[in-house]
């Protein structure tokens, strides 16, 4: 089975990275501009989590919240 790595080298070479502070909505242009479901979260170097197409509707839609109101921490996938 490949590992994350492997997978992140063979889709771009720099994978695109958002702030946990950042608002779902920050999260949800910069995936719309790149064609993607899924954005790393980092603190610096750090890997935090992972926000994700799935957790914007599970979190977001279904729970009534709003995307501009929503920093990507309080909804990301943890490490």
């Amino acid at each position: 089975m490949p590992t994350v790595h492997k997978i992140l080298e063979k889709k771009r070479n720099n994978p695109l990275t958002i702030h946990p502070e950042f608002t779902v909505y920050d999260a949800l242009k910069k995936m719309v501009d790149n064609n993607v479901g899924a954005l790393i979260v980092m603190r610096g170097e750090t890997f935090v989590g992972l926000f994700t197409e799935r957790a914007y509707a599970r979190k977001i839609v279904l729970k009534d919240r709003t995307s501009k109101d929503t920093l990507i921490n309080e909804i990301m996938d943890e490490n």
